[in-house]
């Protein structure tokens, strides 16, 4: 249709002469062969690089800026891995896995894994390991030089020690007769070789002997190293070197040899060997002196001057004295064996019982033969029997004289009473007395006693433990030890706190107290029990402080060889010398009754010991102040009972006894000795004395 209107377009008549003719139209391929269309590359060129424009913008929109830090410095680094890109010192790369690679002369190659994360910039950095370095080491002057590093051994001079981690290290060259080389190293590692140049120091020094006469043998320590004269080589340190020759004392000393100062000794003068005597005597233990000078007891190896006499004296204790000459030649041995006469003396024994044995020197003598002959010297004697103590004593009998020794054994109680101290001082300074009653008698007082009381019924008892017994009452002084805040005040203007005056106004409770601190500060378990702060009960198996039972105290004030004392002065009422302090005519302004007709010139309490002690030694079991005494306070019903032996009184009870009588007292009841009063608060006339078993 196209062609037609081409055709037709062609053949339309031109209006003028400027008429455009159309040419005429040929249609693809007609009169000729057609060809295809030509490829616009300029087209496709564009939309390559518009593409590639456009890759490159979201690479750099989406890329990670990544640093590698790398030490040391000039290591070679490559990133395996795409898309890539190197800008100045940092890495364009996208999040992801790469792989990286460093190496560097002297160093352990190494290669990582990173790890791009999704922020912007990142850092990763490296570090490479140095190469081990090694060590050429020589030594002078001498080779075969042991080396150690670090104390592994590593060969002998001259040697190169390989592969030693970089660092500092400690180095140790040690070769025989020289002195060790030890200092710290540094080693660059990177695999390089470093040198180093040991000369050792020695370690010996030239030490030159000589003798007079020569050709002696010189040895350093033990080992014989020639003869003199001698120039030799000695390592440092301490050595003993020996000059010895045939026929001569050898000479031998200690030194101290430092190394690079040569030693010269002196001539060594040898001296003529000692000839040597064996001594032996009959009997052995004989002292010997050589032209009087002791050397000794036999068995005895004398050394003697050679080619001269010399004069041997033998002595023994029993023994005549002996005497011999001797002479000896040089390097000589002798043996001379002496019997010594024994000086002899008889002594006869007297023994008790008969039946013990005898026992002289150790050894056993027949009971039946007590007479004996020994040596003049002393001799060691012992005497025995099961049950009894032994007796031990030393006898020197006497030439042409006859001896006698008796001995009398003694039982083991009887021994053992006599070590035991009569008297006793304790901690508090009271002195006590030591009391062995065995003794059976009667507590209280008949009916028919004049100023008996109810509660002192006859009891039979038998004291038969041995006590200590404080002569006097406990002081005020004495307490203050214990209760520095105590005081014992003072009754109606008459002080009774002095220090010298006995402690009053102190219950028993606080009595007990004090004898449990004398036991502590003497180191002896405590009498009296304490439980939640109060005295809850005793320990009879205990030799602590303690005050006295009433039975031991009855014993000390009442028993005498003559039978029971009725008063502390005797049997007769008033007594009629002044014998205590009671409640005399002194004393009526502050007490009642009195004694109208006694003066005692104390109106209340007096110094302890301030009146004659009794025939036991004990002062004031009457008068001054009256006592508290262990036991608590009890009736006994009847006499009937059993004897009873060391009572300790009840276990429990409300009150406790109270025994003798005090400067408040002028009364025949309470002046009695067997008066018992009872109380449980503090008075200001009952004190009180301490006690204590033997064991």
């Amino acid at each position: 249709m196209t062609t037609e209107r081409q055709n037709s377009r062609r053949t339309v008549p031109a209006a003028s002469s400027d008429v455009i003719e159309p040419t005429a139209f040929e249609p693809p391929g007609a009169g000729r062969r057609a060809h295809p269309r030509s490829v616009r590359w300029g087209t496709v060129a564009g939309v390559v690089l518009l593409a590639a424009a456009a890759l490159v913008v979201w690479f750099l929109v989406s890329a990670k800026s990544v640093e590698l830090v790398v030490s040391p410095e000039g290591t070679s680094v490559a990133v395996a891995g795409w898309p890539v890109f190197k800008v100045g010192d940092r890495y364009l790369v996208r999040a992801g896995h790469y792989r990286v690679s460093l190496s560097q002369r002297g160093y352990r190659s190494q290669e990582e894994d990173i790890e791009v994360g999704s922020a912007s910039q990142q850092r990763f950095e490296f570090a490479l390991e140095k190469l081990p370095g090694h060590l050429a080491v020589s030594s002078t002057p001498v080779d075969g030089a042991r080396v150690w590093i670090d104390d592994d051994e590593r060969g002998t001079t001259p040697v190169t020690v390989n592969d030693i981690a970089p660092g500092e290290h400690q180095l140790r060259v040690e070769a025989a007769r020289y002195r060790a080389h030890s200092e710290p190293i540094t080693v660059q590692g990177l695999d390089r070789t470093q040198r180093l140049a040991i000369e050792l120091e020695p370690a010996w020094v030239n030490v030159t002997v000589d003798s007079e006469p020569g050709g002696a043998a010189v040895t350093v320590d033990r080992i014989q190293v020639g003869v003199t004269p001698l120039r030799t080589e000695i390592l440092e340190g301490e050595h003993t070197i020996e000059v010895s020759l045939a026929g001569h004392e050898s000479w031998r000393r200690s030194f101290t040899v430092v190394a690079g100062q040569d030693l010269e000794m002196p001539t060594v003068a040898l001296r003529a060997a000692d000839g040597r005597v064996a001594v032996k005597t009959k009997p052995a233990g004989v002292a010997v002196t050589v032209d009087g000078v002791y050397r000794g007891v036999t068995p005895l190896d004398l050394a003697l001057t050679p080619r001269r006499s010399h004069r041997l004296e033998l002595h023994k204790d029993g023994y005549v004295s002996a005497e011999r000459a001797l002479r000896v030649d040089s390097g000589q041995r002798q043996s001379l064996t002496v019997e010594l006469v024994p000086k002899l003396g008889v002594v006869s024994f007297r023994i008790e019982p008969a039946d013990a044995e005898l026992f002289i020197d150790g050894r056993k003598v027949d009971a039946a033969r007590h007479k004996v002959e020994l040596t003049v010297r002393d001799h060691r004697i012992r005497v025995v029997k099961p049950g009894y103590a032994d007796f031990n004593t030393t006898v020197r009998p006497r030439p042409g004289v006859d001896q006698l020794v008796t001995v009398a054994l003694k039982t083991s109680a009887q021994a053992k009473w006599e070590s035991v101290k009569s008297t006793i001082t304790s901690p508090g300074g009271q002195t006590l007395k030591l009391f062995r009653p065995e003794a059976q008698f009667t507590m209280g007082a008949s009916r028919r006693e004049q100023g008996r009381r109810s509660n002192e019924v006859l009891r039979k008892v038998h004291v038969r433990r041995a006590f200590y017994l404080s002569v006097k009452e406990v002081t005020n002084a004495e307490f203050r030890r214990f209760a520095p805040e105590h005081s014992s005040s003072n009754f109606k203007g008459e002080s009774l706190n002095g220090d010298r005056h006995p402690v009053v106004n102190v219950d028993w409770e606080k009595a007990a107290r004090y004898c449990n601190w004398l036991s502590e500060q003497a180191s002896l378990p405590p009498f009296y029990r304490v439980s939640e702060g109060r005295i809850s009960g005793f320990d009879p198996n205990s030799n602590g402080f303690r005050m006295p039972t009433e039975a031991e105290w009855a014993w000390a004030a009442r028993m005498y060889a003559g039978g029971l004392r009725k008063y502390p002065w005797g049997a007769n009422f008033p007594p009629m010398t002044v014998a205590g302090n009671y409640a005399d005519r002194s004393a009526a302004a502050v007490t009642s009754p009195v004694l109208s007709d006694y003066v005692d010139n104390y109106p209340a309490s007096a110094p302890v010991g301030s009146f004659a002690a009794d025939k036991k030694g004990l002062y004031d079991l009457g008068g001054n102040v009256a006592e508290w005494v262990h036991d608590y306070y009890s009736i006994v019903p009847n006499a009937s009972g059993p004897e009873l032996v060391n009572p300790l009184g009840p276990e429990t009870g409300e009150y406790h006894v109270i025994r003798g009588s005090s400067w408040a007292h002028g009364g025949i009841s309470e002046l009695r000795l067997s008066y018992r009063d009872y109380g449980r608060e503090r008075r200001r006339d009952v004190g009180f004395r301490v006690a204590r078993w033997v064991e």
